[in-house]
């Protein structure tokens, strides 16, 4: 900051400037002065002493230190010596009134000294202009007052006596740390970053004009010594949170631009090493998984082998147990039939004798035996005995015939048997499974479908519920079998879920709908998430709702409006299409926008089908259209990355989107199997490729990133039901361009009562 000569009569200004001219006396206290350290050789600290051996004389005090606000490592030289700050203290200043806004508490058009806070932020951070600045410290009351409110974003404590009394002196840990979170959470701080970006164009930390987008705040003061300063964040792949601050002569252009390039270089040599790591890390884990689901392969090949044995073993048994079983009523039958002949010889003999004597035969035989003529007297009652013993020969005959045809009948039968072969035994075994599985039947499922462009009918209130436990939701599965048709629920008697928010959900024969938190762990982190959990009838209750029902209409509502608007039984937030105007855009299967090249866009088919569209696949509208025809697209979604396809997580390195990278609240689509849905809102930070890990935990068959941030939301009977970090509980919520949302198909006339 410039020395500035006062008018007289301008007694304002002048009180000011004697505002700014007190925290300089003292400087530092005596214990605070810089002790030179060995620090390792290679390491940043020893670079950064080296740097300020080199820029300044020894008895220029040097202090400086950075901070990659995506992997949090850090380091500093003479972090923690209380200088001046000069013009540094209006970053915290304006994140003050800036989340002011972000909460609701302050507008935009806000009057300080004429000016509307729109401008006076400009003003304060990108020109750094002194009166404007002071009217807001002003506005706050004092020194004490700005240090007290901006504690957190210095990472101090707000009713430390020795840190109020400081005034104007900051450390560089504490600027690193500001610039940390204004970066890492920069949607609670509106426009401070923008207008840093646009500060001091070829100057302090933008000297020599690297090759880097950075956002700076410098501070410059010569009151009884000089003061240069400078805080912000540099833009590479993972942006830096730095911090330059100097008492005394220096060479500026060679301390700020040495400084940049050792910070750079280091980030940049940090990343390679960390990705050829990640890479090496995941190549094991790959080969490691590779090695499991051969050994889990083996396993299940060598226990099928073990079933298939001991199924065809079984048949065996069986079919063994028939032929036995078939021999002995063989036996039986035969042993009957030889009983049987026994007693019908016996009753033929019997009757032969009797025919014989009363025929006469018997007379003749005896007659032909003694060689004695036949005449009247011997022959009484037959006039023809020869006829009479040739009829009566025939009767034994015939009931010996039936006897035999018995028992060939019985050989027969045993021989017919005898000639089945296991395979057909085999068949008849699996005719009769499936008959017993056919019997089993006694219920068909109906399926209803919405038609397209129709309002589905409104839930059925009596649908809701909120359960306590995991056992009412297990027997609302049981309840629900028909319609979850062998699918698998996520949900599961071992699931962690946090009893003090519920399990909300819906269910009626078209539809099954959870809502439950969680929290769940990625690495050494556990986070806090919101899921929902659906199970669909028909592919048609999958729908997508533009805010005024019309691509690029520009008007903004909360996601429980549109729910409502749409009767939906769950809703969710969609990609904020008008926010970001990226990706290929379709609407009940007409193509509004096509732009892949940079982000990967989700469709959603006919059949309710997540498909997946990477960046850079379709080039023209007619590849496009041709894309949408073949797969029968009815929307789509665009935002990204994909993360999972076919059980298989994708990194990416870097995503133009969301900041991949980067740790925010995340929000997520999964799709494990058909018509089985899975959604999830983290509330706390993380990088899309942690997330992505939380869901490969789950087990999912594919996933797509979707907006988080404040605009990540689930809705249900009209409520928000996730808690959000930028709100103060459940319920919070964000105007939005879109939703997603799961409809019921059961006509409102055929509910049951």
């Amino acid at each position: 900051m410039k020395r500035r000569h006062l008018r007289s009569g301008a007694k304002r200004l002048t009180a000011l400037l004697l505002l700014f001219a007190l925290p300089i006396l003292p400087v530092f206290a005596a214990d605070e002065l810089p002790v030179p350290t060995d620090y390792p050789e290679g390491s940043p600290e020893a670079a950064m002493a080296a740097l300020a051996e080199a820029a300044a004389p020894s008895y220029t005090i040097v202090a400086m230190g950075f901070k990659n606000t995506v992997t949090g490592e850090e380091h500093y030289f003479n972090p923690d010596i209380h200088m001046v700050a000069a013009s540094l203290y209006k970053t915290p200043l304006n994140m003050i009134y800036a989340e002011r806004i972000a909460r609701g508490e302050m507008s935009w058009d806000e009057r300080f000294n004429g000016r509307s806070y729109r401008e006076v932020q400009q003003a304060s951070l990108t020109y750094s202009d002194n009166p404007t600045s002071v009217s807001l410290l002003a506005d706050i009351g004092d020194w004490q007052g700005l240090r007290r409110n901006a504690a957190e974003y210095l990472g101090e404590d707000s009713e430390d006596t020795d840190y109020l009394r400081r005034t104007n002196r900051f450390t560089v840990r504490e600027m690193v740390h500001c610039m940390d979170l204004l970066q890492t959470q920069s949607e609670r701080f509106p426009g401070v970053l923008d207008c840093l970006k646009l500060s001091a164009p070829g100057k302090f930390l933008k000297t020599n004009d690297p090759p880097y987008e950075i956002a700076q705040k410098y501070g410059n003061l010569n009151e009884g010594g000089t003061f240069l300063h400078a805080a912000g964040v540099i833009y590479t792949e993972e942006p830096i949170a730095v911090c330059v601050m100097t008492y005394g002569p220096t060479d500026s252009v060679s301390l700020f631009s040495g400084f940049v390039e050792l910070v750079t270089d280091y980030t940049e040599e940090s990343i390679v090493r960390r990705k050829a790591e990640e890479e090496r890390l995941a190549e094991e884990k790959r080969r490691a998984e590779e090695e499991r689901l051969a050994e889990e392969q083996a396993q299940r090949e060598a226990e099928a082998q073990r079933i298939r044995a001991a199924e065809l073993a079984e048949q065996e048994r069986l079919v063994k147990q028939a032929e036995e079983a078939e021999a002995q009523r063989i036996r039986q039958t035969r042993r009957k039939g030889v009983l049987l002949t026994l007693v019908i010889l016996f009753l033929l003999l019997t009757a032969l004798a009797v025919g014989l004597r009363k025929s006469g035969a018997i007379t003749y035989i005896s007659a032909r035996l003694c060689r004695q003529p036949i005449g009247v007297k011997n022959v009484k009652k037959e006039k023809n005995p020869r006829a009479a013993l040739r009829r009566w020969m025939l009767l034994p005959l015939f009931i010996f015939s039936l006897a035999l045809c018995l028992l060939d009948f019985s050989g027969e039968e045993r021989g017919i048997r005898s000639l089945r072969s296991p395979g057909t035994e085999l068949s008849s075994a699996f005719t009769g499974v499936k008959q017993q599985a056919l019997d089993g039947i006694t219920t068909i499922r109906k399926t209803y479908r919405l038609a397209p462009g129709t309002l589905a009918p409104a839930p059925d209130e009596n649908g809701y519920g909120v359960a306590e436990t995991a056992d009412e939701i297990l027997a609302l599965f049981e309840e629900a079998k028909l319609l979850l048709n062998g699918r698998e629920p996520l949900f599961s008697a071992d699931t962690p879920f946090l009893s003090e928010y519920g399990i909300h959900y819906y269910y009626d024969e078209s539809i099954l709908a959870l809502v439950w938190c969680q929290n769940i762990m990625e690495d050494d982190w556990e986070h806090f998430a919101t899921f929902s959990e659906v199970f669909l009838s028909d592919a048609s209750q999958f729908r997508r709702k533009l805010s005024d029902d019309v691509f690029g209409a520009g008007a903004h509502k909360f996601p429980t409006d549109m729910a409502t608007e749409v009767n939906a039984v769950l809703a969710s937030s969609g990609d904020f299409y008008r926010f970001r105007p990226l990706g290929m855009c379709v609407y009940d299967g007409v193509l509004y926008r096509l732009d892949t090249e940079k982000v990967d866009s989700c469709g959603v088919d006919e059949n309710g089908d997540l498909i997946f569209i990477p960046a850079g696949t379709l080039q023209t509208e007619e590849e496009a259209n041709a894309f949408i025809q073949e797969h029968h697209i009815d929307f789509t979604l665009s935002f990204g990355p994909i993360m999972i396809e076919n059980h298989e997580p994708v990194y990416h390195s870097f995503y133009a989107l969301g900041e991949a990278n980067i740790r925010y609240p995340r929000c997520c689509l999964a799709q494990d199997g058909p018509l089985h849905y899975i959604e999830m809102v983290l509330k706390d930070h993380a990088t899309v490729w942690g997330v992505t890990q939380m869901m490969m935990e789950l087990g999912v068959e594919r996933c797509y990133a979707l907006d988080g941030g404040q605009t990540g939301t689930i809705v249900m009977q009209g409520t928000a039901l996730n808690p959000s970090i930028y709100g103060y509980g459940n319920g919070a919520q964000r105007v939005q361009s879109d939703i997603i949302y799961f409809a019921s198909a059961i006509p409102e006339s055929e509910r049951r009562s």
